[in-house]
């Protein structure tokens, strides 16, 4: 059952919490918002669903855009000698590039989002000793790497097709 809300008048005989301001930094200041724990683990979870969605949406459309690139390289593949369609083939393959390109700043952004939202996590688990997030070990920026290498080969491809039909 929940608890009634109190005001943060009310909860003056309750020991105080950590304070973070709206940015989310730690503050001991008594100027800058108190948040009570509870305000505390709705925000984390708040922001530990937000960066899941980010993800998610992240490789959504990766998935969409790489697998609609391989077919249309397919297609476009077994034409590619078909005289009458080059200036098609060329734009589908400036269009391939374009795509691709903003697929990959997309990813950028999705990524930086993700992370901005479990920094958020891991600010609130370190002042309230939970080990979610702060705890993981992975091999860092390995993901990023291997995802420039497939968009990069990705408009190279793209590009190799502009160029022998050109």
């Amino acid at each position: 059952m929940k608890k009634p809300y109190k005001h943060r008048s009310d909860r003056s005989n309750q020991e105080k919490e950590p304070n973070m301001d709206i940015e989310g930094s730690l503050s001991n200041s008594s100027t800058e918002t108190n948040y009570d724990k509870e305000s505390a683990l709705v925000e984390y979870q708040a922001a530990q669903e937000s960066a899941h969605h980010h993800d998610n949406m992240l490789w959504a459309t990766t998935n969409f855009m790489w697998t609609g690139s391989l077919i249309l390289l397919g297609l476009i593949l077994t034409q590619i000698n078909e005289p009458s369609i080059r200036p098609l083939i060329i734009l589908l393959g400036l269009l391939g590039i374009m795509l691709s390109v903003y697929v990959w700043v997309i990813a950028l952004q999705f990524n930086s989002i993700k992370n901005q939202k479990y920094q958020r996590c891991k600010k609130i688990e370190a002042i309230y000793n939970l080990k979610q997030h702060t705890t993981l070990r992975y091999a860092k920026r390995s993901q990023r790497v291997i995802y420039a290498v497939i968009m990069t080969i990705f408009i190279i491809s793209w590009t190799f097709v502009i160029w022998k039909v050109w």
